[in-house]
């Protein structure tokens, strides 16, 4: 953090290196340049300002100035620190309402995990990192890249390979999130990606052929290669919760 000259206050410094590295690195930078400084919204961090490089010669980092928050949710989560149920209903509530106006601008985050909500004293949440983010595309025939969101939080569609997916992926991590922040620790931790479908199918059940439809053919044979799982037949996953909160 730094002190902000012009009215004293502390403020967050973030530096993006490299940003001309390749035309791939550019528009992910300018992209996400463009909602730092277009959103605002109490939930969503946005930029106080850009510092300008010294030197044109000299441009190949940016430094983007934001408000400070003291912490994530990820570094409360795995504190010693007790989370009653009303610190649970803030922190989904806020996480919700900054979704919900990101959702409406037609913007898919893509890469929502604990980490990338920032907290302050206050306990007032702010969803960041909008490195993957871009907006939703609604032609079905427009491939879109399946390298995003972290694992853990990575929504079934994504997992079996789809190239077209909605708004739903973000609303799949925050489900996750909620479940982490009962039971304080992370519901589906697998050690790959086929590993993370078969927790996900062990909980919830395996998916129907029509749930299936977009699925890449490598993973739909995955699933129906193995037993036909009914919902609810591996509860492990949200017995813990239940004993974790009482």
């Amino acid at each position: 953090s730094v002190t902000d000259p012009r009215d004293g206050k502390r403020v967050a410094l973030k530096k993006m290196p490299n940003v001309f590295q390749n035309l791939v690195s550019c528009k992910r930078v300018f992209r996400e340049l463009k909602m730092l400084c277009f959103f605002k919204h109490d939930n969503v961090l946005s930029a106080l300002d850009i510092l300008q490089p010294p030197h044109i010669d000299y441009f190949e980092e940016i430094y983007v100035v934001t408000e400070l928050m003291q912490s994530d949710l990820h570094k409360i989560i795995v504190s010693p620190q007790p989370l009653s149920s009303d610190h649970v209903k803030v922190f989904l509530y806020q996480i919700l309402r900054g979704l919900k106006y990101l959702h409406s601008a037609g913007i898919l985050h893509r890469d929502i995990k604990p980490g990338n909500l920032l907290v302050n004293s206050n306990c007032v949440l702010k969803i960041c990192d909008f490195g993957l983010a871009r907006v939703e595309e609604l032609d079905e025939s427009r491939h879109m890249t399946q390298e995003v969101v972290t694992q853990y939080y990575r929504a079934p569609e994504i997992l079996m390979g789809s190239h077209h997916y909605s708004n739903a992926i973000d609303i799949w991590s925050i489900g996750c999130i909620f479940a982490e922040l009962l039971g304080r620790r992370i519901l589906f931790q697998a050690q790959s990606p086929i590993q993370q479908l078969d927790l996900i199918t062990d909980l919830l059940g395996t998916p129907s052929l029509e749930a299936m439809r977009t699925a890449c053919e490598g993973a739909r044979a995955h699933i129906l290669r193995g037993p036909h799982k009914q919902v609810g037949t591996q509860m492990s996953g949200v017995c813990f919760l239940e004993q974790d909160r009482r």
